[in-house]
């Protein structure tokens, strides 16, 4: 009978509960295209000195250790959360009317908004009588997703610029939000394709 193995399959991760020690609700990981498991002993051996010839008398078990290696093909924001020890904070869509940008600004700098994925942006100027920006002429926007505009020609315009737009809803991630990790489970659910058996691991 045929020892052969190769695994397909989908990985899930889980918070460990505290307490319990039992999963919480599981989360999908993705296309997986390659993962490897390790796991390691740390050991220190113990020559005998009574004997004169110093040999290798024993050894104790100082720790022990596994790495999983995960090679994750899908931008999911439980992927990035992993990686990042962050939790995942919801952006709710919204409106901005007046952010006040940075003053000082010259031709060539570039600024970022407050809020990214932006649409709708109208830039004013500082004036009484507020003076509209004209795209193209007094500023372009280098991108809308990262909220980033470069300045052209401020010489005649009065600042702090203001700008209004509206933003989309967006998750957010701000690395090691997680000073300690949560311990995880890690679950593979999968078959071997050479027998045909199912593998759980």
């Amino acid at each position: 009978m045929s020892e052969l193995y190769s695994l397909q399959g989908s990985f899930f991760s889980a918070v460990r509960n505290a307490t319990t020690g039992k999963p919480g609700k599981r989360t999908w990981l993705g296309n997986a295209s390659a993962a490897s498991l390790a796991i390691s002993a740390n050991k220190s051996d113990k020559n005998e000195s009574f004997g004169g010839s110093r040999g290798l008398y024993g050894s104790l078990i100082t720790g022990k250790s596994g790495t999983l290696n995960i090679t994750l093909d899908e931008f999911l924001v439980e992927n990035l959360a992993l990686a990042l020890h962050s939790s995942p904070v919801a952006i709710a869509s919204g409106t901005v009317s007046a952010e006040e940008l940075p003053t000082g600004l010259v031709a060539g700098d570039e600024v970022q908004l407050d809020q990214r994925f932006v649409s709708s942006l109208v830039l004013t100027d500082g004036n009484a009588s507020p003076v509209t920006l004209v795209e193209g002429t007094h500023y372009e926007i280098v991108s809308l997703a990262g909220g980033i505009v470069k300045v052209l020609s401020p010489a005649s315009l009065t600042q702090p610029f203001e700008a209004a737009y509206s933003y989309a809803a967006a998750d957010s991630l701000a690395i090691f939000a997680n000073s300690t990790p949560p311990e995880r489970w890690i679950f593979f659910d999968g078959i071997n394709t050479v027998t045909g058996d199912k593998v759980i691991l």
